[in-house]
């Protein structure tokens, strides 16, 4: 296996905020000495769970990391698709997302019993520990591209997750061999409404795809902006949240 746990004792007490800024939690990896490269199959990510489990259990309440997410069915009343919100790069319609989601389980979960509900919520506020805790649970996530996805490593085989692309011009780096690596169900959906940013910076507005990614000013700008996330239409997510979502009902709950 490629990963060691080299210098990882005090992983998880790892704080998630400095100086009143969240901490990037591949820099806390790196700090640890593991680095994404490092975790290069299921194998390695099951040795890094267990040692990080073994971590835990010296601690009061324990973790337990599931093998697969219909392992959490019984356990979770209402069964919750989770939104990741952000500092940066967050949903600008975010309500409307909510409620377009609420709707497609409305009709997904029409003739069950299941109980079901959308929540949002957000990595980095506390301990690293936290964060495990939360992430492990999660059967289906949907968030915005950004390094708050590698918090995938914790969520359970079999689990769904959406990457939206806010802009059309970002890069080629995704998070699907990650998703892939974790035995995740990964969906992508590039969002092509770029309306918000250029409304508020229409200096970049003849930029072609790509080329604000290569424009250090627009990036940064790029970066931090939110975006408004079109529902319906050909360009929609709506489509691709029936989906992952069906999916996710099928597989997970």
């Amino acid at each position: 296996a490629g990963f060691s746990m080299e210098n990882i004792v005090n992983f998880g007490e790892f704080s998630r905020q400095h100086e009143n800024k969240s901490v990037c939690f591949e820099k806390v990896l790196y700090i640890q000495r593991c680095r994404r490269r490092d975790l290069r199959n299921f194998e390695d990510v099951v040795i890094f769970r267990s040692s990080i489990a073994k971590l835990e259990s010296e601690r009061v309440n324990g973790v337990l990391f599931f093998s697969h997410c219909r392992d959490l069915s019984s356990s979770l009343s209402p069964l919750v698709a989770h939104i990741l919100t952000r500092k940066t790069r967050n949903f600008a319609n975010l309500d409307e997302l909510q409620s377009t989601m609420l709707r497609i389980m409305g009709s997904i979960f029409k003739n069950t019993s299941v109980h079901y509900d959308v929540e949002t919520f957000c990595f980095g506020k506390w301990l690293l520990w936290n964060d495990i805790e939360k992430a492990r649970s999660i059967t289906y996530m949907i968030s915005s591209h950004g390094a708050g996805q590698m918090n995938y490593i914790w969520m359970p085989p079999g689990a769904h997750v959406v990457e939206v692309v806010p802009y059309p011009f970002m890069g080629d780096s995704y998070y699907s061999s990650e998703a892939k690596r974790l035995r995740l169900n990964y969906f992508r959906h590039f969002n092509e409404d770029r309306s918000w940013f250029v409304e508020r910076n229409p200096e970049f507005l003849p930029l072609r795809r790509s080329q604000c990614w290569m424009d250090e000013t627009c990036k940064m700008k790029a970066k931090r902006a939110q975006f408004n996330l079109k529902m319906y239409g050909p360009q929609g997510v709506r489509q691709t949240l029936q989906w992952s979502l069906e999916s996710w009902a099928k597989e997970c709950a």
